[in-house]
């Protein structure tokens, strides 16, 4: 989210393609070290910095390029990651709107409706994952990440970078934003603690990876283009 609104920032401005990547390289490692720098925040980063370095060197790079150009970055930097159950469940998640959404002609404009389309990919996509890594899957956890993630995103990340610029400036404004930030996640976690006493979880044994594969054929059929294959 802090790539995409610098780097558009910038190309309004009309910045080069060379400063655009730049600026949107330090802003992005600057939010990653605000962060934290744990492992998922490592993957995002190096993630974005791929796909920034590919989009400015004005090549025809492919998507499927850049993905695995990614997911090679990430275990070089972290070979053992692949015993971290997060990075299968972010890749794999990553790969379900990539496979979903590139390379096709969008059917709605509708932000609304896009954004049901892509939990619903990602829901689909990651299904079989959830159950054979973690042996359960929440029924209704993409209706809570529908809500979640751009409340989060869109209204308690900007209102952290906010505050912490201003922490610079004056500590009023300051203190009055971390309130704010407060709130909002003290919202945000009421409604998802009001969703979790429901408990609509399915416990599974794991599946074996032969069900794994088929299940796997299924999804990439399921979320395939129209009228490539009878879904």
């Amino acid at each position: 989210m802090v790539a995409s609104l610098i780097y558009k920032i910038l190309s309004l401005l009309a910045f080069s393609s060379a400063s655009r990547s730049i600026a949107t390289l330090f802003a992005t490692g600057a939010y990653a070290a605000i962060a934290g720098w744990g492992l998922p925040v490592q993957r995002a980063f190096v993630m974005t910095a791929v796909v920034v370095v590919g989009t400015s060197l004005q090549r025809n790079i492919s998507v499927a390029t850049m993905f695995f150009s990614a997911l090679f970055a990430v275990l070089i930097i972290e070979p053992f990651a692949v015993l971290n159950i997060g990075f299968w469940l972010s890749f794999a998640a990553v790969f379900s709107l990539l496979y979903a959404f590139s390379g096709r002609v969008p059917l709605v404009s509708n932000w609304l409706i896009s954004s049901v389309r892509s939990q619903w990919v990602v829901y689909i996509g990651m299904l079989p994952w959830m159950l054979y890594l973690l042996h359960q899957l929440s029924w209704i956890s993409w209706v809570v990440n529908l809500a979640a993630i751009p409340w989060i995103g869109l209204l308690a990340v900007p209102m952290v970078l906010v505050t912490i610029v201003s922490s610079f400036f004056t500590i009023s404004i300051a203190s009055l934003g971390l309130t704010l930030c407060s709130q909002l996640l003290n919202l945000a976690w009421a409604v998802i603690d009001w969703f979790a006493q429901w408990n609509f979880v399915h416990y599974s044994a794991p599946p074996t990876l032969v069900l794994l594969s088929v299940a796997m054929i299924g999804v990439l059929a399921l979320l395939a283009p129209r009228g490539l294959l009878p879904k």
